[in-house]
């Protein structure tokens, strides 16, 4: 399925798709290929017992993938809303908005802007660095983009964002919860779920991308 989608063979993949009842009759209409979505368990961050935890795992693992959500127009007049850690099928939250979670978050930038031999992958790590900058005056090294990624696999392609990215790779759905139909906590909450879905993504899509990109 994604050699065809990188081919642009739509039309021949539609046709595939059709005779696959055909071929493989135990597998009804459902595409080999398609993976059961995931749900990565998410923790708020708000004291320093939960930042020891998320440095802790991050250290373990030696990589960990972030996501920040950034309201506003362009990325030098946007502002960091929060901030996810995706690492191991966990998701780390900073709601960048209450005070104290920020200056976590720093402590937090502090601790793997310094470590040596980290892997941090990112989301538009261009914007994120810069709003780091803003926030902090320091930024974290980012090893891995899937943005860029997504451009360097097919720079001809006309959407790198990380909805399409997510379902090329992981057939995921990262669509947000419509608009003006919940209330003020329902929707913070939804934003949450959703910042941990793209952070989970994010990490996720490294390995294949690193396939595409001939890197691993």
């Amino acid at each position: 399925r994604h050699m065809f989608d990188s081919l642009e063979f739509r039309k021949l993949y539609e046709r595939l798709q059709g005779l696959k009842a055909q071929l493989f009759p135990g597998l009804g209409g459902e595409d080999v290929a398609r993976e059961e979505p995931r749900n990565a368990e998410r923790r708020d961050i708000d004291d320093e017992r939960g930042l020891r935890e998320v440095l802790e795992v991050c250290r373990e693992r030696g990589e960990l993938a972030l996501f920040a959500r950034i309201s506003g127009e362009g990325y030098t007049r946007g502002s960091m809303e929060s901030a996810s850690v995706a690492c191991g099928g966990m998701v780390y939250r900073f709601d960048l908005d209450d005070e104290g979670v920020r200056a976590l978050f720093g402590a937090f930038l502090g601790e793997i802007t310094n470590a040596p031999g980290w892997r941090i992958a990112s989301y538009r790590g261009k914007d994120v660095m810069v709003q780091c900058a803003r926030l902090y005056s320091s930024y974290p090294r980012f090893d891995f983009d899937v943005e860029l990624a997504s451009y360097l696999v097919d720079p001809s392609g006309s959407k790198h964002d990380l909805e399409s990215s997510a379902l090329r790779y992981l057939d995921l759905q990262l669509a947000p919860c419509p608009a003006g139909q919940l209330d003020l906590l329902q929707e913070e909450e939804a934003a949450a779920d959703q910042d941990a879905r793209c952070a989970d993504a994010v990490e996720r899509m490294v390995e294949p991308m690193q396939a595409d990109l001939n890197l691993r």
